[in-house]
């Protein structure tokens, strides 16, 4: 039982904390590191979606997936360009 309740506070605070972070940002108050983690966030978010529905991959992302996996086969065979 006691594992339930320090779950469920952990939670809690978990639930206060991030609706603190949201009213900070609305109001400007939120910390550098802070603004970094939502753009980070978000980036995540949208990559996430461009992965479930494929016409919203653009041409560069197209282009950047295609360096990045010749880059990594040129990293399997030992060359590094």
């Amino acid at each position: 039982m006691s594992f339930y309740s320090a779950f469920s506070t952990h939670q809690k605070n978990k639930e206060i904390y991030e609706d603190l972070k949201r009213i900070r940002e609305k109001l400007g108050l939120l910390s550098e590191d802070e603004k970094i983690q939502i753009e980070v966030d978000k980036s995540i978010e949208k990559y996430e979606e461009a992965k479930e529905n494929p016409d919203l991959i653009t041409e560069l992302d197209k282009e950047i997936e295609k360096e990045l996996e010749t880059y990594i086969r040129a990293n399997k065979n030992g060359d590094i360009t």
